[in-house]
């Protein structure tokens, strides 16, 4: 238990929402995505702020639920404070692809404010948008089984954990797979993550094996924000615009 940190039990959360439900089951890295320059430079054509607005906008009408592991609460404030000095660190090198991106964003009524680029507002920004998700999300109380199942993964090289054998991976995961367990028959979980490393193993490997059979038809894993947000809009039956 983490002093001032409401946790939750996924039967309970089940329990009060409306189904068909369609759950986003944040990784660690799908949230710090949002705060590191360089994934600003690689995608300097497409607007990441205003997706993951997009993102926050779903969560926060009651659209999407978000959810995380208590792992991923303890790893993002373990690396938050790191991740935010590198931003600045790199922003004035980087500011080229930063000021196209945010002015789309102001110019699509995604930002509220003008940005001023003689200052690191971008990244006061980006912070704020961050804390605005993370806010939102349900951490989901700690589970002996959660435990067990990564252990088990880590010491017989089975995904996620089958190339670094990093047992948080492998909690994280088990914590999804929980919530497809107790998820009721037309509900719709999607595993958002940026490590592709460990979660898109090689077609034809018994680890590609091993992550359908835990999918199932209900899990959905997508490791980029420019594919999360239309496969929400479609399962919610809104428009691709």
């Amino acid at each position: 238990m983490i002093a001032g940190l409401t946790t939750y039990n996924i039967k309970d959360i089940i329990d009060t929402v409306e189904h068909p439900c369609v759950y986003v089951f944040f990784d660690t890295c799908a949230l710090l995505h949002l705060l590191k320059i360089e994934t600003h430079q690689s995608n300097s054509n497409v607007n990441i702020f205003a997706h993951y607005e997009e993102l926050y906008n779903l969560i926060h009408e009651g659209k999407v639920i978000a959810l995380a592991s208590i792992m991923n609460y303890i790893e993002l404030e373990s690396n938050y404070n790191s991740i935010c000095q590198d931003f600045g660190a790199k922003y004035n090198k980087t500011i080229k692809y930063a000021q196209p991106i945010i002015n789309l964003a102001h110019d699509k009524g995604k930002i509220a404010e003008v940005i001023d680029f003689n200052s690191l507002s971008v990244l006061e920004y980006a912070k704020d948008l961050y804390n605005r998700i993370t806010l939102e999300i349900k951490y989901l109380k700690e589970r002996l089984c959660y435990d067990r199942f990564a252990m088990i993964r880590v010491k017989q090289s089975i995904v996620p954990a089958h190339k670094k054998h990093e047992y948080k991976d492998a909690y994280i995961w088990k914590t999804c797979l929980d919530v497809k367990s107790k998820s009721k028959k037309n509900d719709y979980i999607i595993f958002f993550t940026t490590n592709t490393e460990d979660f898109v193993p090689d077609e034809g490997t018994e680890a590609k094996e091993q992550l359908i059979r835990d999918c199932g038809k209900k899990v959905k894993i997508i490791t980029n924000i420019n594919a999360l947000i239309p496969k929400l809009k479609i399962k919610l039956g809104m428009p691709l615009t």
